[in-house]
This record gives C-alpha cells, sequence and structure tokens, in this order.
C-alpha cells in the first residue's frame, strides 16, 4: 500500500481523536511576494520575456558590476507564508483546533491572513516580515525583509497577548511549537 495513503487512513481513522487536540503555533507570520523577473518587455501586462533560469539572471546581474541596472519584477501572486502559518495551516487541514500567536500583522492583520487568523483564534503581536520570491525554472531566490520580526519578545508577546491569557494557551495546549527561530532573534533571549 502506498505509504501517503496509509497515512490518509490511519488519520481517517483517528479524526475524532485528532479533532480533540489543541495546538499552540507561533511566531513568525511572512507574506510571500510570488514575482517573475522580466528579462524584456515587449507590451503592458504580462507581455514580455521573463529570465527563465537564476544562471540567466545571474549573468545579467554580474553584468551591472561596476555599473547600474533595473530589472522589473512582475507580481504573480500574493499569499501567506511563514513556517508558524504554514504548520498551522497543515494542522488545520487534519482537523486539529489550532491557536496562533505571530506576526501576522499589526495593529490590523495583514489581510493575506484574515481568514487564517479568524480559523486560528490568532493573536498578532507585530507585522510580518515580507518575501520576495523570485520564481525560475529550475528553482527560486527569495529575499527576505525581516526586521519587524525583532519586535518578536517575551515581552511583546506578554504586551499584546497578555500574561494571562498566554499562560492559558500553554496549559491547554497538548502540543505547542513554536518554528523559524534563526528569523526570530529574540526567541532564546533570557528572562
Amino acid at each position: 500500500m502506498d505509504e501517503g495513503k496509509k497515512i490518509a487512513e490511519e488519520l481517517a481513522e483517528r479524526s475524532s481523536a485528532i479533532s480533540a487536540k489543541h495546538v499552540l503555533v507561533g511566531l513568525d507570520g511572512f507574506v510571500d511576494r510570488i514575482m517573475t523577473p522580466v528579462d524584456r518587455r515587449s507590451g503592458s501586462g504580462d507581455n514580455f520575456t521573463a529570465f527563465t533560469t537564476i544562471e540567466e539572471f545571474g549573468r545579467r546581474i554580474s553584468g551591472a558590476a561596476g555599473q547600474s541596472t533595473n530589472i522589473e519584477l512582475f507580481g504573480r501572486e500574493e499569499k501567506l507564508g511563514g513556517n508558524g502559518p504554514i504548520m498551522a495551516n497543515a494542522l488545520l487541514a487534519v482537523g486539529v483546533g489550532i491557536k496562533y500567536i505571530g506576526a501576522l500583522g499589526y495593529p490590523t492583520v495583514h489581510p493575506v491572513f484574515a481568514e487564517f487568523a479568524e480559523r486560528t483564534s490568532a493573536n498578532s503581536i507585530c507585522q510580518p516580515g515580507i518575501t520576495t520570491a523570485l520564481e525560475f525554472t529550475d528553482g527560486k531566490i527569495m529575499l527576505g525583509e525581516m526586521s519587524s520580526l525583532d519586535q518578536i519578545s517575551y515581552e511583546s508577546l506578554i504586551s499584546n497577548v497578555g500574561e494571562g491569557a498566554l499562560f492559558d494557551a500553554v496549559s491547554r495546549a497538548d502540543l505547542i511549537v513554536l518554528v523559524n527561530w534563526t528569523m526570530t532573534p529574540h526567541l532564546t533571549a533570557t528572562l
């Protein structure tokens, strides 16, 4: 039997047990902006020739050394991103109850997280990071703006969630998942 099919059957058999579980997930959040780098424009809209490979794009960038160049980025999509929100969405898909705390937009949740925030009873503590993802046929280059994640700290959690509410969320959780430690510099700070 296919391993994926076996896992799906086991999840279906245990769906009532899974739906009774509660997971606290956090703390990052990214708006992923999917872009196509334009090599040559032929007209308006999507009437252009894109760079197809990272190597082609790299040659253009290297050729600009000692001078300047302009490369247009054509926007394709803006979507929810970040390890925490992606993990939480996967858990939601199998029926787990989620409480999310993280960088979803502050003081207002960013529109890409609106439905997610509702489904996860989210508390947002700061603006999300931004990933500009340049897509090619042979890979992706992800350029990150992460300075907003510098605001994630124990103090900001208490300030935005409340100490009692945070302790309550932790005590009710069957599992706590805190991801993306490399991009949230204050997660390892001592109290």
